[in-house]
């Protein structure tokens, strides 16, 4: 980043922030339209931006994308950082930009300090948690409620506009936040208080495919009898197939029903007095964790009878 002169008139200072702009200008209208592959470009413009200029914000999180994007993960936390440095300052208390916080928070747990990444991602939890709690309040109030920004409320709708702009990926869901934390437990080696995240999660009602899956994975790793059947008893919940809507016959294992038994169920059920329910939308996600659990379910049975086997007894009362 260049540097204005030791010395020099203000008509000559003026001179050079009125190219900083003109070049940061350029450097984003290239940046946004192109993307990494006009790193070249646009890292060079960016060089000439003056530090004192007030566009310095936007050009760390250029930077800092760049790096990212060509796998210079240690560079894209080096300037992310600087970014929340440089961040416009909330005009209400906790109203911090979710997206930057959430890249940075990212950023450490993948090649930072791993304890900066959780606290990171606990206070986020916290901030989003505490904005999902005030909704309700403005809608009973008879108050309209702000536009949010990034579905996560309005604390952060005037500070990521320009994060938002640039790139920076929307602060995740609660549901991933908690996930996050138990990684970085789980990646410690800390299974047990990886667990308890999890439990915790669940317990609140942040229950997702992924959350459900790593309690279960957590509990095995912990080991013990009782851990296990809960284990199990997570895994074969979640490896279910999806139950079909009132009055339509039941998935199979996730195959679509022939539109003539689809035609039936419904009939009946409207017959029955019981409006057939909406189907449950199931995500790429939401597949993937379901069949993984499937298939650590079948390991663990392969195991248990492999183990049962050489010791001799009955395995544990698990569904077939």
């Amino acid at each position: 980043m260049a540097a204005l002169p030791a010395s020099g008139s203000d008509a000559d200072i003026e001179v050079q922030l009125q190219t900083s702009e003109r070049d940061f200008t350029q450097a984003k209208a290239l940046w946004i339209s192109g993307g990494v592959a006009q790193a070249s470009a646009v890292t060079a413009l960016l060089d000439k931006v003056q530090s004192e200029s007030r566009f310095s914000y936007e050009r760390e999180i250029i930077l800092g994308l760049i790096a990212e994007r060509t796998q210079k993960l240690t560079s894209a936390l080096r300037h992310a950082a600087r970014a929340q440095i440089l961040a416009p300052k909330p005009q209400s208390s906790g109203g911090r930009d979710l997206r930057l916080d959430a890249w940075v928070a990212s950023l450490e747990a993948r090649v930072g300090d791993p304890k900066a990444a959780f606290a990171m991602y606990r206070n986020l939890e916290t901030r989003l948690a505490a904005g999902e709690a005030r909704e309700p309040a403005s809608q009973k109030s008879g108050a309209s409620a702000p536009a949010p920004a990034a579905n996560h409320g309005a604390e952060n709708a005037v500070f990521n506009d320009a994060s938002e702009v640039l790139g920076v990926p929307a602060a995740p869901p609660r549901e991933a936040l908690v996930a996050a934390q138990a990684e970085i437990l789980e990646r410690q080696g800390k299974w047990g208080e990886a667990a308890g995240r999890y439990d915790q999660a669940i317990q609140s009602g942040l229950e997702s495919a992924q959350t459900r899956y790593g309690y279960a994975r957590a509990l095995l790793k912990v080991g013990g009898t009782e851990n296990r059947r809960k284990a199990i008893a997570t895994l074969e919940k979640l490896s279910a197939p999806t139950p079909a809507p009132t009055g339509e016959p039941a998935t199979n294992g996730g195959k679509e029903d022939s539109k003539e038994g689809s035609k039936v169920g419904s009939q009946k059920g409207s017959k029955e007095g019981t409006p057939p329910t909406a189907p449950i939308v199931e995500t790429d996600a939401d597949r993937f964790w379901k069949k993984l659990a499937g298939e650590t379910l079948a390991n663990e049975r392969t195991a248990e009878k492999t183990k049962l086997g050489r010791q001799g007894g009955s395995p544990l009362p698990l569904k077939n």
